[in-house]
């Protein structure tokens, strides 16, 4: 458990300091008068107009064993510069078991769902989500 905070810090440590190192670049580019390229930097940051990749977490019925690849894929979309840290990071990162994700703690999650909060953009308001949560745990598990 103090091995995986560790390492938690520091992927965070690694991913705020790629992050402001890509701050810095876009702030230059906006000093050096090169706004094409600027907000070009900030739309690639923000994720406009680009599909994301989102694949799926290893869940209980299947072993696999490329969660750090993906995170690493996912964090390293904001600067390139940075792949040698983050990739010594990741190769510390993987897991001697698998990270599993079972029904029971996807239910015990969506029963702690805030009723009078704003549904998402899947439009599914939390009731639903609280007072469906066994019958929907095993459809979330798999998402």
């Amino acid at each position: 458990m103090l091995e995986k905070k560790q390492v938690n810090r520091e992927v965070k440590q690694a991913i705020k300091k790629a992050k402001a190192a890509y701050k810095s670049k876009i702030e230059e580019k906006f000093t050096q008068g090169n706004l094409h390229e600027a907000w070009q930097g900030i739309k690639t940051m923000a994720a406009v107009n680009t599909v994301l990749d989102f694949r799926p977490v290893c869940v209980a019925d299947n072993s696999e064993e490329s969660l750090p690849n993906e995170f690493y894929s996912f964090y390293t979309r904001f600067d390139k510069d940075h792949q040698s840290q983050l990739a010594d990071i990741i190769s510390r990162l993987t897991p001697s078991d698998p990270i599993t994700i079972t029904v029971e703690s996807v239910v015990e999650c969506l029963k702690r769902t805030q009723i009078k909060k704003a549904p998402g953009p899947d439009h599914i308001c939390g009731y639903t989500l609280k007072y469906c949560a066994e019958q929907l745990g095993g459809v979330f598990q798999q998402i």
